[in-house]
């Protein structure tokens, strides 16, 4: 079939693009990928603030390849659009179309699927824990975890008393060519509410274990940002950029009754 039977897309609409895809596909994740490569990226055409950008998707690929650059205004655009109730999974990918320069798996994406066994995995396990339950963590080297009494929080929605205590446990591990240096954690994508700075010897495995305590006095999200300064390089080389190592969450939700 032409195109390999995917719908087409000359001369629609993108609010027309979305809902063949939905007809053709109403289980599958609707991803927008880099949107704000430079000259093409869907929010350089529609920008979300104003509006007018038709919003029927799941997924926003947030960090694209080597891109880094353009994190802290795809990471802006996600923060906002979560902030108006346009809730979508944060997602990275490698954009790897070549062997030679873009190399596969930086960035890439941890998924919680509930089994360590590739065996145990089916399409709709997958897709329920990118678009319903978004445990997704999205790195280039990092792995960072969040669990509030033991348990995952990626995702997930917590009832809290206003004004109470919350304990997000924060663990954050890294190969010995990783660098780790610096943790925020965002309150809503409005503030940072915690900087930590990482001081374990890059020897070690796990560079943070510890309680980061927050106290929602209204509905809010959590969102762990993890930082390293010295590049990935010589494993991940950048033609004309320095690729330094990052690690995001999803959101951690809560709930003030």
């Amino acid at each position: 079939l032409p195109r390999n039977g995917a719908p087409a897309v000359e001369h629609i609409s993108a609010r027309e693009l979305f809902s063949r895809l939905r007809n053709l596909a109403p289980r599958a994740v609707l991803q927008v990928n880099h949107p704000r490569a430079r000259g093409e990226g869907y929010f350089e055409v529609f920008e979300p603030r104003s509006g007018s950008a038709p919003m029927d998707f799941d997924a926003l690929e947030i960090l694209n390849g080597k891109r880094t650059g353009d994190l802290s205004r795809t990471l802006g655009d996600w923060f906002w659009l979560l902030q108006h109730g346009q809730v979508v999974t944060a997602t990275g990918g490698s954009d790897s179309h070549a062997v030679v320069g873009e190399e596969a798996g930086y960035p890439r994406n941890f998924i919680g699927v509930g089994t360590d066994d590739p065996r145990a995995l089916d399409d709709a396990a997958l897709v329920d824990a990118v678009k319903v339950k978004r445990h997704v963590i999205v790195s280039n080297g990092p792995f960072v975890t969040v669990h509030v009494n033991g348990e995952n929080a990626i995702g997930r929605t917590l009832a809290v008393r206003a004004g109470s205590r919350l304990n997000l446990r924060v663990r954050v591990q890294a190969a010995p060519w990783v660098d780790v240096t610096e943790i925020d954690v965002y309150d809503s994508g409005l503030e940072r509410v915690r900087k930590i700075l990482v001081g374990a010897a890059a020897d070690h495995v796990v560079r943070f274990d510890d309680d980061v305590r927050v106290t929602p006095r209204a509905d809010a999200f959590y969102v762990v940002v993890v930082r390293g300064k010295k590049p990935l390089s010589p494993v991940v080389q950048g033609r004309d950029v320095l690729v330094t190592p990052i690690a995001i969450t999803n959101p951690v939700w809560v709930v003030v009754p």
